[in-house]
Formats: C-alpha cells, structure tokens, sequence
C-alpha cells in the first residue's frame, strides 16, 4: 500500500477555505484509491472523522499549528516516524527540514502581493524560503490558472511543475431546502429579503465596498437588508457601526455547514467584492445553492463565475452597486442567474479536484502509475 502524508492542520471547528480543502480532498480520495493510504496529520474531530469511515485512512496528532515555531521540529520528527512514501504540504507551511519528497499545495499568494494580510515575518518568508521549498518539491498544485500564473510570475517555477486542481462544492450546498429550514432562518434571525455579502474582514477582502454599495441602494429598497458573513474585527466593526444605515445591517459567523447553506438560499444575491482570491469558495458554494451572484472580476473569480453571475470591479463601487440593484429589482434577471450558476456549480466537483491529486501523486512517484482509481 502507497503511503501518504497530508498535512490536516487546517481542520477547525468549522470547514471553511483550507479546512473544507482538506477534508473533502481527504474524503473522497480515501474513496477513490482504497490501495492509498492516508495518514492525516493533525487531531481534529474532522479528522477522526475521516479515520472512522475510511480503513485507509488514519490519524497521526500534530501538536504545532501551520507558521509557528513549533512545525519546524514537529513535522521532519512526525516524517520521520512515518516515513511514507510522499508528503503532501496542503498550505505553503513548511518546515525546513523535508526528510521525505513533497508536494505543495499552493492556496494563493496573498502574504506577498498584500503585505498587510499577514505581517511582515508571512511575507519575508512567501519572499525568500518559499521560492527554495517550491524549487525542491516534486510537484506544486494550485486552485485556479490566476494562482498558477501567479506562482509562475513571483516564485519562478516553470509551467509543467505547477497543475491546477480546482476545488469542487459540497453535497449540502444545494438549492433544496433542508427540511427544518424554516426553523433554521428563525433561529438565525434572518431578514427578508437581504443581500449577502461574505469574506473574512482582511483587507484584500474588500468588505468595505461591501458596506459602500448597500448604502447607494438602501434607499432604493428600503425593505432590503445587509448581511455580513464574517468574523469580528475593529476595523470591519467600526464600519458597520459608522454604516448610514446601520440598523439594516446584520453580521453572522461561525456557521455550520448546513446553517451556511440556510444562509445562501434566503440572501436576494451574493456580493464578492474581493480583491484577491486563490479560488473563491463562497461564490462556488452560493451558486450551488441557486443564490445569483456579483462578484469581483479580480483574480481567480472569473475562473468560478464565468457567466453565470454578473463580474465587476473591485475597484469602482459605482458599477458594483449598479449592478447589485440591477440584479435586486428584476425577478426575472435573478432567476436567469440561479439558473446559469446552478450549472456552472455542477462543473466543480471534489471528484475531479481528487483525481488531478491523485495524477499528481502519480507522476511524481507517490503512488503507482497502474494503481486503479476509477472506483
């Protein structure tokens, strides 16, 4: 049996961005390729989750989170341990010691072209050992063609290095509704209707355009709330408190999956004012879920979007709030998009993002070219 190490120290209470990665990646490729076995590094209930019904799949804890001191020691001693056959890195954590061969996942490329988003120390290390870790991997994998080109252009690997394995959306982002939904919107006290608007509240975020755009069509809508799908910060904070239409405005964070999908389902539209994104999950996951959307033109997200949604500039808010209203006020339009983006969803599968991993794992000498995946 092939061996795998993968890095699951991203797995949280909740599965979002990287968590979520890890574990449908995880999930369906221990479903894919039973002769692969999983060793997931880091104790999280996820995943032991994946351990309990998956016999190819096991736990091994890993006490030091991703970027801190402590993985420079924890991680070559667990590999050591273990000494599987590959290491896949599913962030751009690495320690300096890779006892084994590795893969990387590369998420995005924001400690270096935002320098705000995570320090100065996030960025030197994206500047200077990055580059060297990437060059002695066996193969690095990226979420779109932006963060590809973007890898190609900052860290200088040449093409045939890098491959883009989309991510896929989860089974419950669906436009169904769940059969205690009704329940599930009281309990959240949601509005109705509101446009949603998601991130986290780091600058490349955008959220404050967020906020911009809903104060030029309040007035237009005047039943029409604002719901902020984010974590607290001052900055995001004041901002909402400073909101001309402050009492309009709601923000909730920390949902589960199935509460998240509530929350697409009910929203009027999804907003993604974003500056940056490796590949842009949430918009993926509202169209899934039948949630017409407008979406920054930045980055990756023309990628997901195509034309399902309406793309526009995260730089001007004039045109984003032309078209938010545009899509707000005509029933017609929105279920033009609900349709279109129900469709584009469908084309994002964790099925595909495993078997591109699993071609990876392949070619690199991770796992055998005759092994059967088509299971």
């Amino acid at each position: 049996m092939t061996h795998i190490a993968l890095d699951a120290r991203m797995l949280g209470p909740t599965l979002h961005g990287l968590g979520r990665y890890v574990y449908s990646l995880s999930d369906t490729m221990a479903a894919l390729a039973p002769d692969l076995g999983l060793t997931l590094l880091g104790a999280s209930p996820h995943a032991r989750d994946l351990a309990a019904r998956h016999p190819n799949v096991r736990v091994q804890p890993v006490p030091a989170r991703p970027f801190s001191p402590g993985e420079q020691a924890d991680i070559p001693r667990t590999l050591m341990s273990l000494r599987p056959d590959l290491y896949h890195a599913t962030s751009a954590a690495l320690p300096f010691v890779r006892p084994v061969p590795y893969c990387v996942t590369v998420p995005d490329l924001i400690p270096l072209l935002y320098p705000g988003a995570g320090g100065r120390g996030h960025r030197l290390y994206f500047m200077h050992w990055l580059p060297h870790a990437l060059a002695r991997a066996r193969h690095v994998l990226t979420f779109s063609q932006a963060t590809k080109q973007d890898v190609l252009t900052w860290l200088h690997l040449p093409a045939e290095r890098v491959t883009v394995a989309p991510l896929g959306v989860d089974p419950m982002f669906r436009p169904e509704p769940l059969p205690d939904e009704d329940a599930r919107r009281r309990r959240l006290a949601l509005p109705e209707p509101y446009l949603l608007v998601a991130g986290n509240p780091r600058p490349h975020k955008n959220l404050g355009m967020g906020l911009q755009v809903f104060d030029a069509i309040a007035e237009r809508f005047p039943d029409l709330s604002l719901v902020v799908l984010s974590t607290s910060s001052r900055a995001l904070d004041q901002a909402i408190e400073s909101a001309r239409h402050r009492g309009r405005i709601a923000r909730l964070a920390g949902l589960s999956d199935e509460d998240l999908g509530v929350v697409y389902r009910a929203a009027r539209a999804l907003f993604y004012p974003s500056r940056y994104e490796g590949f842009g999950l949430p918009v993926l996951e509202a169209m899934a879920c039948g949630t017409p959307v407008v979406s920054s033109n930045a980055t990756s997200l023309p990628e997901v979007v195509g034309d399902a949604g309406i793309l526009v500039d995260a730089s001007r808010p004039e045109e984003a709030a032309a078209a938010v209203l545009r899509l707000c006020a005509d029933a017609d339009l929105r279920g033009k998009f609900r349709d279109a983006g129900l469709k584009q969803a469908a084309e994002f599968t964790w099925e595909r993002c495993a078997r591109i991993t699993l071609e990876v794992y392949s070619n690199t000498g991770g796992f055998p070219k005759n092994a059967d995946t088509s299971k």
